[in-house]
C-alpha cells in the first residue's frame, strides 16, 4: 500500500468532492416548473376577471423570471451594468 501525505490526501478529497451541479440543475428545473404553473394560474384568473393590466404584468414578470432561471449569468451582468450606471 502506497503512503499518501496529508497534502496529497487533501488534494484527492478536494478533487473528488461533488460540485453540486446536479442539485443546481434540479433546483432550476423545479423553479421553472413552479414559474410556469404560477404564470398559468395568474393568467387564468386575469382572463376571468378581464384585467388586461394584470395579464400584461404577469407576462412581463414571468419573462424576467424565466430569463433569470435560464441564464442567470447574463441577468446578473445586466443588473451589474445598471447598478454601475446609477452608481456613478
Amino acid at each position: 500500500m502506497k503512503f499518501i501525505s496529508g497534502l496529497q490526501r487533501f488534494n484527492y478529497v478536494v478533487a473528488t468532492a461533488p460540485t453540486g451541479g446536479a442539485f443546481k440543475n434540479w433546483i432550476l428545473q423545479l423553479g421553472g416548473n413552479v414559474l410556469i404553473a404560477a404564470t398559468v394560474i395568474f393568467l387564468i384568473t386575469g382572463f376571468a376577471r378581464q384585467s388586461i393590466g394584470r395579464i400584461a404584468g404577469v407576462l412581463i414578470l414571468a419573462a424576467f423570471c424565466a430569463w433569470f432561471l435560464n441564464s442567470p449569468d447574463s441577468f446578473l451582468g445586466v443588473l451589474r451594468g445598471i447598478a454601475e450606471l446609477f452608481g456613478q
